[in-house]
């Protein structure tokens, strides 16, 4: 028995490590293979803030400290686990209806506008019933998790959980956004690697994954393209070549004289697209240096929860003007997650990074005995991956375990109530 436990251990900290490890390994790919040049080396202060909040994180998984225990009464839901994942494809699916009939009729995108028009509009008529009627769509992940790892056989309800992950695409392609279509093809990646159905070793899955990294890929030439007034090939080049992401960032030299003298477009939009997902991918932390050069005052935790201020203010709760939630230099790009931290907390993020540590180590602890914990492990590692690069927790991530936290606790209700009935 101890020797399982040990092996269990040894597994899920591998989980964890792993995914500290690999965001860190793919930001280092990036930053060798694409061609730029760095106009200023990151500062001793960024990088000791970066390291320290590292270890401050590992540190809070490696110390077991008061072990905590919820969920004890699931036997009901083991028993019943199709009737529980039925239910919550279909919340889902009625959610989704919901949030595109309020962006279709209500706030009148269309497949025929363009990203600019589509996202001004999505700003416009703010329905908070709407809102509401949808919250559940962000979880649209779950079903899937809960398939494998209830062991669920029924072939039609694997269907639905994979249908699930197209429709987030929907509003990712009206929309122009990246992160949503990054987001949630990244997610049933880490979920299938985790239930382990892809096999690195098998040709296949080199074969599957080949075509949709093209289209991402593609579909980000296409966004940019969408963002971006340009009359020929050339202006449009040269607006993305000066444009922010530039400013610390900028393709060198070599990368240069080719957009000058190359005739050949196929290898122009290649290198272009392989610049624009290497600084897509690193600048960040160059953001984060110049941003704490500059910063002055701290928002202690707005920051993070910029989502659930914005939704306070919709309701007219809180007045907090939103352009102070941004990126704190005024310009429009990403900060890191530790550029985040760094804006609401300064060197506090050492405990925040020490708490959320600590907190999936319970998980793992939790996991051993409930598969209802297994959404918010997926969530926090796929966070880990990607904190030199997004901040998925402002995004939503966060919104993500505020809603699933609210179906285990509406779970936990209905399984009182009903132990209540029985007695």
């Amino acid at each position: 028995k101890n020797k399982t436990l040990k092996s269990i251990n040894t597994i899920e900290s591998s989980l964890f490590y792993c995914s500290i490890l690999l965001g860190i390994v793919i930001w280092l790919f990036f930053f060798i293979i694409t061609p730029i040049e760095v106009k200023n080396e990151l500062s001793s202060f960024i990088t000791s803030f970066i390291i320290l909040n590292y270890l401050a994180l590992v540190f809070g998984f490696a110390l077991p400290l008061f072990p905590i225990s919820v969920f004890k009464n699931t036997e009901w839901i083991k028993i019943n686990k199709l009737k529980v994942l039925e239910t919550l494809i279909a919340l889902i699916l009625i959610s989704f209806v919901f949030r595109y009939w309020d962006l279709f009729y209500n706030r009148n995108l269309s497949f025929w506008n363009s990203i600019k028009v589509n996202n001004a509009n999505a700003g416009n008529h703010f329905s908070f019933l709407f809102n509401l009627l949808s919250t559940f769509r962000v979880i649209y992940f779950v079903p899937l998790i809960y398939y494998y790892s209830g062991k669920i056989k029924e072939k039609r309800l694997l269907v639905l959980c994979f249908f699930l992950f197209l429709l987030p695409l929907i509003e990712g392609y009206l929309r122009g956004s990246r992160r949503i279509i990054f987001e949630s093809l990244g997610l049933l990646f880490l979920i299938l690697i985790l239930s382990k159905k892809i096999n690195f070793r098998s040709l296949k899955i080199y074969v599957i994954s080949l075509p949709i990294v093209i289209i991402f890929i593609g579909f980000s030439f296409f966004v940019v393209q969408g963002r971006t007034d340009f009359e020929s090939p050339n202006e449009f080049y040269k607006k993305i070549i000066t444009s922010q992401y530039n400013d610390f960032v900028p393709p060198n030299r070599t990368a240069l004289r080719c957009f000058e003298e190359s005739e050949n477009s196929l290898l122009k939009k290649a290198l272009f697209t392989e610049i624009h997902v290497g600084q897509y991918i690193v600048h960040g932390v160059y953001e984060m240096d110049y941003m704490v050069s500059k910063h002055d005052k701290h928002t202690y935790g707005m920051f993070n929860f910029y989502l659930l201020i914005k939704f306070f203010n919709k309701l007219g709760i809180t007045k907090v003007d939103l352009d102070n939630l941004n990126n704190p230099t005024g310009r429009i790009t990403y900060i890191t997650f530790f550029g985040g931290l760094f804006n609401d907390f300064g060197w506090f993020s050492l405990i925040a990074m020490f708490l959320l540590g600590w907190i999936q180590r319970q998980l793992f602890i939790l996991r051993k005995r409930n598969f209802l914990v297994e959404p918010l492990i997926v969530i926090f590692l796929f966070a880990n991956i990607f904190l030199l690069i997004f901040n998925f927790i402002r995004a939503n991530l966060l919104l993500a375990i505020g809603v699933y936290l609210l179906f285990l606790i509406i779970l936990q209700i209905f399984l009182k109530l009903r132990s209540i009935q029985s007695e």
